[in-house]
């Protein structure tokens, strides 16, 4: 369970895993990497009334409501997602051309009084197969490579079984194979641990925000903040499993948005062709009406970013700028 910080120190902070934060036991999410970035606990409510008001039913006084008081029940079925505000994306090995430029947008929009908050993270490992100098095929960067993954998601071919052990496999037939699509390669960026995995420092996190991990796993990138790339293409495949996607997951992003009842997301951040359009395009795939916030995201490529917007377009994502945001909730 959530513990409360004491009532003497109500503006600390501390990361929970969100497991906890609804009663469920630790051992149900493992690795799961959706962090709550708490200020005070809820004591005595519900899911749903953890966003509670000064006197809620199952709140033992103001007290124990703490910082989450702020949050008007009116407004916690909408959800502001940032995407991947990290050094690595806005001042280091992968920059996203202008992405300092949108920090005061995003800090705008940080804020308001959303229902829930989530920051999304790439959080990957030095060997991670997004990588183009773990390459066993020598692709530069920015390059595509084929990859095929079977039904365990063990990334196929005998070239991958020496860089990644059981988390490869020979697939040795046309049978053994799920799924098949083309990553592209990028230089090292936000390795766990390291300054360019962080936050950038000028970017206002509220105390009450979540921060979802994503590009976990070694042989998969992760685009979308729901889902990693090999979850995402084997249900465009039709071959979806509900019970082995949610085993397979990098972290609880949905669990979460859905037992806060969110109904509406709006998306910012970086970058607008890559994980701000799978993010929203997985947001649309799970039952949100989603907007992107179209001031305050950058694409990597101008070119790439006009086509990302007409497809989320054709796909039902709206668009909104951060000031019809802000009169909506500010």
């Amino acid at each position: 369970w959530l513990k409360p910080f004491p009532r003497n120190q109500p503006q600390r902070s501390q990361y929970y895993t969100v497991s906890d934060s609804f009663g469920l036991p630790l051992a149900m999410f493992g690795r799961f990497a959706l962090l709550f970035v708490a200020g005070s606990a809820c004591r005595g409510c519900g899911a749903v009334e953890q966003l509670c008001g000064a006197g809620a039913a199952g709140c033992d006084d103001q007290e124990d409501v703490g910082l989450l008081q702020w949050r008007p029940r009116a407004k916690v079925q909408s959800a502001l997602l940032v995407i991947d505000m990290q050094n690595d994306f806005i001042n280091g090995t992968l920059t996203v051309p202008g992405g300092a430029s949108i920090i005061p947008k995003i800090n705008e929009l940080s804020a308001l009084k959303w229902g829930t908050v989530v920051f999304s993270m790439d959080y990957h490992p030095q060997n991670h197969i997004s990588f183009a100098i773990n390459s066993p095929t020598g692709t530069p960067p920015f390059q595509q490579v084929e990859l095929s993954y079977n039904k365990q998601n063990q990334v196929c071919g005998k070239e991958y079984l020496k860089l990644y052990g059981g988390s490869a496999s020979e697939c040795e037939s046309a049978g053994d194979i799920a799924v098949t699509f083309n990553q592209k390669l990028w230089p090292p960026h936000c390795i766990q641990g390291t300054t360019g995995q962080q936050l950038d420092a000028r970017v206002f996190v509220p105390a009450a925000a979540g921060i979802a991990k994503k590009g976990i796993t070694t042989v998969a990138d992760s685009y979308g903040a729901f889902e990693n790339n090999i979850e995402m293409y084997r249900e465009a495949a039709g071959d979806a499993n509900a019970r082995q996607l949610k085993i397979q997951s990098e972290n609880s992003l949905q669990y979460w948005l859905q037992k806060n009842q969110v109904k509406e997301l709006y998306v910012a951040g970086l970058a607008l062709d890559y994980c701000v359009k799978f993010t929203s395009l997985q947001g649309v795939q799970n039952g949100y009406k989603t907007y992107v916030v179209t001031d305050a995201t950058k694409p990597v490529a101008a070119d790439t970013g006009k086509e990302a917007l007409a497809e989320l377009k054709v796909k039902g994502v709206g668009f909104v700028t951060t000031a019809e945001v802000k009169k909506l909730f500010g």
